[in-house]
């Protein structure tokens, strides 16, 4: 039954010259046909397939989250997208390519190699793509954790901790009363700068 449908529909192709597109491929490639030729084949090599971009550089964006002065002695505190340049630092530490050349309650001052300097205000942040210099940022980085040291914690690190939780919680309990983390930020920033003019 299956056969004199299918040489019906043969037939009437040859004759009406066309068919339903589930029937084509029977008269395209007719096994009963005893001069059929291979249905033409595509190479893989002549078909251009897309080359997928590069992916792009990531971007390294540092914020100078706070200034922590203990006994004297400040530190900075820094948030990053790179766990390595996340977390604490003093006069004369590392912060990638920099150093920290000085700390004051409104911001660092870092200096590379070649001795260029480069100021990071309280809240601000710098960010790298790829190997292009760093430049201001306005955008804030997503918290990384700072890599861990397996040692004890000492004394300004509880402490760094502690504060940081409280001025946490500060700025959760002034995100609660309405407005913008930038809002809020300006806020806080004001305050303290009606608090030093004192």
């Amino acid at each position: 039954m299956r056969l004199l449908v299918i040489s019906c529909f043969a037939a009437l192709a040859a004759t009406a010259g066309e068919l339903p597109d589930a029937y084509r491929v029977i008269v395209q490639r007719n096994i009963f046909n005893a001069n059929r030729v291979p249905a033409p084949t595509v190479r893989p090599d002549s078909v251009a397939l897309p080359v997928p971009p590069p992916p792009s550089p990531p971007t390294v964006t540092v914020a100078l989250t706070g200034v922590l002065v203990i006994d004297g002695e400040a530190t900075a505190l820094l948030s990053s997208t790179d766990p390595e340049l996340s977390g604490e630092r003093r006069v004369g530490d590392a912060l990638g390519a920099w150093r920290v050349a000085s700390i004051l309650t409104t911001g660092i001052s870092l200096v590379d190699e070649a001795g260029e300097q480069a100021l990071l205000p309280v809240g601000k942040a710098i960010a790298r793509t790829g190997d292009q210099p760093w430049r201001l940022s306005e955008e804030r980085p997503a918290y990384s954790r700072p890599a861990q040291s397996s040692g004890p914690s000492s004394p300004s690190t509880s402490a760094a901790s502690s504060t940081s939780s409280s001025s946490s919680s500060t700025a959760a309990g002034a995100g609660e009363s309405g407005g913008s983390e930038a809002d809020i930020l300006k806020r806080m920033m004001e305050r303290r700068q009606r608090e030093l003019n004192r």
